[in-house]
């Protein structure tokens, strides 16, 4: 049963699988006895979902804690709003997250998805003022300074609640912003090249014969997705490996087709050489955003993973990069948030693990010449003040 919930399976399954047991199992009595269909299982997952429910709310009537939302369209093209809730659970000293709803709405306007959570909140007779955290994706509707979710919530639940956009979905932003910089011709490239083979078994078929002509592994061309942030980095690098056998497919197929002028738009980028060098480059940057972007998916903390913080690190350097572009004027307010928190743990007797962070903090926190390094330098990359700074601490 626990597999059916687990993996989203049918029903149905249920009306099979004790009997497969039984046959599988025949010296097990216990196989032999089962008795549990998709009426029964079905009615007993409905109490063990309310048993669970009733446990989290019991919990959340009682407690801070943040809540995190999504919006999706289920198989039956139905809008729904998915409520999850991060808190400590008080009984296992961990932080939890768990859903607390799945919630069907009509309306998915800001207005709309606010009103179904302050609505689920009332249901459940939770106090809104327990509500000190919202996390969501960077959509307008949902982070929108006065019109989104986010909003209408510090109006309508608590006025102090903790805004946390999702990070990854910035990262996203950044990149694709970033990508525009590059000509739309390398985005329509890499698609032309899997519509032109993979929705046909015939060309499949060719392809995969001038992957063993040249002595290559065949291998699946990968499809570009626009909602798999990750998957542009592993597309890029597939064409790119089988760079050669895909020039010489387009090549035959110009030649031999009679259509050919889809095959020819595709060779004619094959034989430029900017687009070599744009999918080269893609290759070298996309695996320091998607690394960076696999940190923040983490359940756990990294901060003490002393290869974390090894010079060059991906946090230096973005450091760094924050560092020239903003180019502060008053060291005490650059990273000021990262100094306050760091120095309330200190003060609070939490050891702050890590020697190549201690002594970024340090860098930091000291008083001159550290920071006077810093104000001298900026504008740099980065990189100098950074070496200064480190210098002057171990001073």
């Amino acid at each position: 049963m626990g597999v059916i919930v687990e993996h989203n399976s049918p029903m149905l399954l249920m009306d099979h699988l004790p009997k497969l047991l039984a046959s599988s199992l025949p010296d097990s009595q216990i196989a032999k006895n089962i008795n549990c269909a998709r009426t029964k299982t079905t009615q007993i997952i409905h109490m063990l979902k309310n048993y669970a429910e009733s446990s989290v709310v019991e919990k959340l009537r009682n407690q801070f804690f943040s809540i995190i939302i999504d919006e999706t369209t289920d198989i039956s093209s139905k809008k729904c709003l998915a409520i999850l809730v991060r808190f400590l659970d008080a009984s296992k000293d961990k932080i939890k997250d768990t859903l607390l709803a799945l919630v069907e709405v009509e309306n998915c306007t800001a207005g709309g998805l606010t009103q179904a959570i302050v609505d689920l909140l009332e249901k459940f007779e939770i106090n809104k003022n327990n509500v000190i955290g919202f996390a969501a994706d960077n959509a307008s509707f949902m982070m929108g300074q006065f019109g989104g979710v986010q909003a209408k919530l510090k109006e309508l639940v608590n006025p102090d609640i903790f805004v946390l956009a999702c990070i990854c979905h910035s990262l996203h932003l950044c990149a694709s912003e970033a990508c525009k910089k590059i000509p739309s011709e390398a985005e329509e490239f890499v698609q032309d090249i899997y519509n032109y083979i993979c929705r046909s078994p015939k060309r499949l078929k060719v392809y995969e014969e001038f992957q063993a002509f040249i002595d290559l592994k065949p291998h699946k061309l990968l499809r570009l997705s626009q909602t798999r942030w990750l998957s542009l980095e592993a597309v890029v690098k597939r064409i790119l490996e089988k760079w050669q056998a895909l020039k010489l497919y387009f090549t035959s197929e110009v030649i031999e087709e009679k259509n050919f002028m889809r095959p020819r738009q595709i060779l004619d980028k094959f034989e430029r050489p900017e687009t070599e060098i744009y999918l080269s480059f893609l290759c070298y940057i996309l695996p320091l955003i998607n690394k960076l972007n696999l940190e923040f998916q983490l359940n756990r903390s990294s901060l003490d993973s002393s290869d974390q913080w090894t010079s060059g690190s991906d946090f230096t350097d973005i450091v760094a990069i924050y560092h020239g572009l903003e180019k502060p004027k008053d060291c005490n307010e650059f990273l000021q948030y990262f100094v306050t928190e760091a120095v309330q743990l200190i003060r609070n007797g939490i050891i702050v693990d890590g020697t190549h962070f201690s002594v970024r903090l340090k860098a930091f926190i000291c008083d001159t010449p550290a920071k006077k390094a810093i104000l001298i330098h900026r504008g740099d990359d980065g990189r100098t003040w950074r070496m200064v700074g480190y210098r002057e601490v171990e001073r």
